[in-house]
């Protein structure tokens, strides 16, 4: 395959998730003290992320929330309060130097439904399919929660169970799949998807191949 018939741009979106008992009891300190136990589910809101890979610097979006910044290399990529998830995924998955890395949410910040948490998977999910990897769930989950508590230096509502589990207490709640896509320079004629050239768009199951 030519370079310029490769995949260029990657979309992943990931669930968010109403608690139905528990909020929070997987959250240390009490998880720390007396485990935690939470029952939730996903509903129809999800976290997405677009990557497009070229350009000439690193561009950084969060859609939803009005920001946005730039910079040369990743040398740039400081965790310093900006934006600071889409830094630490970078570094924890980077892709070609230059790329577009925007995210947005169905659901408003400070919701309670884990958008952060889901933000986390969907990040996680596009990079590593950029990069040509391919994850279980229970390895995203690992990764996201890594992403958020360690490489981001975040603790908040992305630790619910349904997305990054609490590994700290030997629990692990796999994620919900995210779903995956490429959009593609030319006609993905594997796909079954006609298009103009530019357009081509396929899903793409996110697990492991046997």
């Amino acid at each position: 395959m030519r370079r310029r018939d490769l995949p260029s741009a990657f979309h992943a979106r990931a669930p968010v998730r109403l608690d139905f008992a528990g909020g929070w009891t997987d959250v240390p300190p009490f998880s720390a003290r007396e485990g935690g136990v939470v029952v939730n589910a996903a509903i129809a809101l999800s976290a997405h992320v677009e990557l497009t890979l070229g350009g000439p610097r690193i561009k950084l979006a969060a859609l939803d929330l009005g920001e946005e910044l730039e910079c040369a290399n990743a040398g740039g990529l400081v965790i310093d309060g900006r934006l600071d998830l889409h830094k630490a995924a970078l570094r924890m998955f980077p892709v070609q130097s230059a790329c577009t890395l925007a995210t947005r949410s169905d659901a408003p910040a400070g919701s309670g439904l884990g958008s952060s948490g889901a933000l986390d998977v969907a990040l996680v999910a596009a990079l590593a399919l950029a990069r040509g990897e391919r994850f279980s769930e229970r390895e995203i989950a690992e990764h996201a929660w890594y992403l958020e508590t360690v490489e981001a230096r975040i603790l908040d509502e992305s630790r619910g169970p349904n997305l990054c589990g609490d590994e700290q207490q030997g629990e692990h709640h796999d994620p919900l799949p995210p779903t995956v896509t490429t959009e593609l320079g030319v006609p993905n004629s594997s796909s079954g998807t006609a298009g103009a050239p530019g357009s081509a768009r396929h899903s793409t199951p996110f697990t492991r191949n046997a």
